[in-house]
C-alpha cells in the first residue's frame, strides 16, 4: 500500500504493475528468515533491547521477521 499511496494519481493509472509486485512479495520463498545467520541476528537483536531495558516477547521477534521478509532481506 505504501508504494501504491507514493503517487498521487494512483487511482488513475493502470494496477497490473503494483498488482505484480504485491504478488511477488506474496509468493516469495520464506525460508531466508529461519536461516541460522538470521536466527543469530534476531537473537542479538533481542538481547540488546533486553539490555536497554525493555521486556521481549514473541511480538518482537515476529516484528524482526516481518521487517526481514518486507525488505527484501536486507
Amino acid at each position: 500500500m505504501a508504494n501504491l499511496y507514493r503517487d498521487a494519481y494512483w487511482s488513475q493509472k493502470d494496477l497490473d504493475s503494483h498488482i505484480g509486485e504485491a504478488r511477488k512479495q506474496a509468493t516469495k520463498c520464506k525460508m531466508g528468515c529461519f536461516s541460522m545467520d538470521r536466527m543469530k541476528y534476531y537473537n542479538k537483536q533481542l538481547c540488546q533491547r533486553k539490555e536497554e531495558g525493555y521486556r521481549t516477547s514473541f511480538i518482537d521477534l515476529w516484528g524482526l521477521m516481518i521487517e526481514y521478509l518486507l525488505n527484501d532481506g536486507v
